[in-house]
């Protein structure tokens, strides 16, 4: 697995959905990706929401499009959900938020390739929506 790096994400507006699509370097070719997690906390910690996604695609929810078997590469989806009690409609606007991307795979290994901490210059920020249709 990749070593730990910081990570933004960045760049959306409160209340809109986003697909937060990541590429994770390093899989064993024969023990690909079976699970993995995004988990999204405030400073508290408070777990804020947290994805849960396997190779079937779920609406909501994201996919493993890639296990990383074919090449060492995985790659994962995670479908973040707006509206009015979505997931990014959870988070308060400039605010950072910690979050990590954790996978599990077929052997039961549990690895974190990437965390992203508001104290490291890192994290997720949403902008302030406008419209509210």
């Amino acid at each position: 697995m990749p070593t730990l790096g910081t990570a933004t994400i960045n760049g959306f507006v409160r209340a809109d959905d986003l697909d937060v699509k990541h590429s994770i370097s390093g899989v064993i070719q024969t023990d690909p990706l079976t699970d993995a997690w995004l988990t999204v906390q405030d400073a508290t910690p408070t777990q804020i929401f947290q994805k849960h996604i396997t190779t079937s695609a779920v609406a909501g929810q994201g996919q493993i499009m890639d296990d990383g078997s074919a090449n060492g590469t995985a790659v994962v989806r995670f479908e973040l959900v707006g509206g009015s009690s979505g997931d990014t409609t959870k988070l308060t606007a400039d605010l950072a938020y910690a979050y990590d991307i954790q996978v599990k795979t077929v052997a039961g290994k549990r690895y974190t390739p990437e965390t992203g901490f508001p104290t490291k210059s890192g994290g997720m920020t949403a902008s302030e929506q406008v419209t509210t249709a």
